[in-house]
């Protein structure tokens, strides 16, 4: 907590014991380590000494860190960080904003008190909270019909190519972010269908981000977002998250394009990652860096006489995934294998340490071990990671992890009633807006896409029906959600999308299968699934699919009901696929 005076409790009961005791009314903060703003309040209006001494008499104060606890930010932001509210003992919300200054400060607090103590009414937690389902509930889930996949993938790039900034690139005027998912699903469709409108897009929003402001060329990687439409001026923190998926997006493009700038560009997020991101001890991620205007203004030539902006060295469970599967595509489009060993070194680390007695995955690791906050998110990216370390490794017990994960999540998180995962669960800390669980459209995109990479890989078709019952949830839906419904289009595409299968029958401790299986991986497909099988582990899977065992190591590639004659060159490999897929 912020040592300035105020008298902070955590989010907890205790501290809404205390605000129901003293019949006072609650002042919340939400900050977060990398938000400038947030800095600025903590050193001037809850500095203030009148601020101090209002607040410690009046009110009951509760200070959340945004990253920490992402449930209470999701119900609470009126708008950005900092998030000042205010809270009646139960939860409810009576007012709010976002920066105050000092004398404003005052002014509020003396209000908000004024207006609590007048109230004559017996407080009592209005039903809102109980109206706040964000999806209606029906009698029985309600499947994706494949048949509906072109409609909603046609309306969401629709909507993504009505909201291009056709001058700048991106999405919108300003501030602008860089929205990698909707990226994502541009670069997938222009890969089925060569559009070329979608080609400019991709590349006029790839090469302005990289060649504005928003991105740090001396140190590398990317600014949180952009206060102008051309990109020039950031918003001067870095995000583990944004910057993992953005090497994510800058790493396809250049598979899809070969446009050498995007690998440079993936690279030098790469290399700022591991020197100011990584804990190359025990492995992890970092989760932010501040944002320091004077630092990044300064040449690098007078760096030594300031300090770099600080990083906030919690470990946070999604961002963190998403970072570890980056890391696994970037080893094989790089040829970095070092990056690959620090993937697995990750996973690891969470799987040792980050489990409590559920088994499930604590959201945040700190010097003084994981917090107990059950977050959706993270079991799935998490399961997602380790598919792509089965992927990698061809170890069983990482596609068995990945299962075991995937049940958790739908024991604990899935709406069995109406279908879709909540992202979070009940407990005593669930007060206020957070009675009230959650449906969110990306996170569910995220369950689904699990989800039917599991059955590609597995065979189980229980996983593809979960998958659809998710889907359903938002079918009516996605529309009002905009471009940020990006992800849930990508996933529906995938459903029917044609699977392109490649089986290596090889020694895995060999380096011609090791070279066969990554040249296989960095190859681009929307729906790809790779396995290497060796016939001294795996002989009862090699007979089932009828792979002889001579002349090995081998590649069998299918692409829908089609296969391949098997390959032995990787070289070979790439060409033949992209070949087949142009029709060649």
């Amino acid at each position: 907590m912020t040592d300035n005076g105020v008298e902070w409790h955590e989010w907890s009961e205790e501290a809404f014991r205390k605000a129901k005791e003293l019949n006072r009314p609650i002042l919340m903060d939400i900050s977060a380590a990398w938000c400038h703003w947030c800095h600025v309040m903590d050193q001037t209006s809850y500095s203030d000494k009148e601020v101090i001494r209002i607040v410690n008499s009046n009110f009951v104060a509760i200070k959340v860190d945004t990253d920490q606890r992402p449930d209470i930010n999701r119900r609470y932001n009126v708008g950005g960080w900092p998030t000042t509210t205010f809270l009646t003992p139960e939860g409810e919300m009576i007012t709010g904003a976002t920066y105050v200054p000092p004398d404003q400060m005052r002014v509020l607090l003396r209000q908000v008190s004024d207006q609590y103590s007048r109230s004559a009414r017996k407080r009592k937690s209005t039903n809102a909270t109980r109206q706040l389902q964000p999806e209606p509930r029906t009698k029985a889930p309600s499947r994706f019909e494949s048949e509906s996949s072109d409609l909603v993938v046609g309306d969401v790039v629709n909507m993504m190519l009505r909201a291009y900034d056709n001058v700048y690139g991106g999405f919108g005027d300003q501030p602008k972010f860089p929205n990698p998912d909707a990226l994502c699903l541009a670069l997938e469709q222009y890969y089925s269908t060569r559009d070329q409108g979608l080609n400019i897009l991709i590349v006029k929003t790839l090469n302005n981000m990289a060649s504005g402001g928003m991105y740090d060329r001396q140190r590398g990687g990317f600014f949180r977002y952009a206060t102008r439409r051309d990109w020039n001026i950031p918003h001067y923190e870095k995000i583990l998250e944004d910057n993992a998926k953005l090497a994510m997006i800058y790493l396809d493009a250049f598979r899809v394009l070969g446009t050498p700038e995007y690998r440079q560009v993936a690279e030098q997020i790469i290399n700022y990652v591991e020197c100011t991101l990584s804990n190359r001890q025990i492995g992890g991620f970092y989760g932010s860096q501040d944002a320091d205007e004077e630092y990044y203004r300064t040449d690098l030539s007078e760096h030594e006489s300031r300090n770099p902006p600080k990083v906030d060295t919690s470990i946070y469970t999604g961002p963190n995934a998403l970072m570890t599967s980056t890391y696994f595509l970037a080893s094989a489009v790089l040829r970095r294998p070092e990056l690959e060993e620090f993937a697995f070194k990750t996973l690891a680390f969470f799987l040792d340490r980050y489990r409590d007695k559920t088994a499930m995955l604590c959201h945040t690791y700190r010097s003084d071990g994981p917090t107990p906050l059950h977050l959706m998110s993270d079991q799935i990216l998490l399961a997602r990671s380790l598919v792509e370390a089965y992927k990698y490794s061809s170890n069983d017990s990482h596609m068995e992890k990945a299962e075991d994960l995937a049940k958790l999540a739908i024991d604990h998180f899935y709406d069995p009633d109406s279908g879709g995962f909540y992202d979070t669960i009940l407990g005593p800390s669930s007060i206020g807006l957070l009675k009230v669980r959650e449906k969110i459209i990306d996170e569910n995109s995220w369950a689904a896409e699990l989800l039917l990479e599991l059955c590609d890989l597995t065979g189980k078709k229980v996983y593809v029906e979960k998958a659809k019952e998710t889907l359903g949830l938002f079918e009516r839906a996605y529309r009002g959600y905009g471009i940020l419904a990006s992800s849930y289009a990508r996933v529906v595409y995938r459903l029917n999308a044609v699977l392109t299968k490649i089986v290596i029958i090889g020694d895995k401790s060999n380096q011609a299968t090791a070279i066969l299986r990554d040249e296989a991986l960095r190859y681009y497909s929307p729906r790809k699934t790779v396995q290497v099988l060796d016939p001294s582990f795996d002989r009862d899977k090699i007979d089932s699919f009828g792979y002889p065992v001579a002349d090995l190591p081998k590649a069998y590639v299918c692409v829908g009901q089609t296969c391949l004659e098997p390959m032995t060159n990787p070289e070979e490999l790439s060409s033949r696929l992209s070949k087949f897929i142009a029709g060649g």
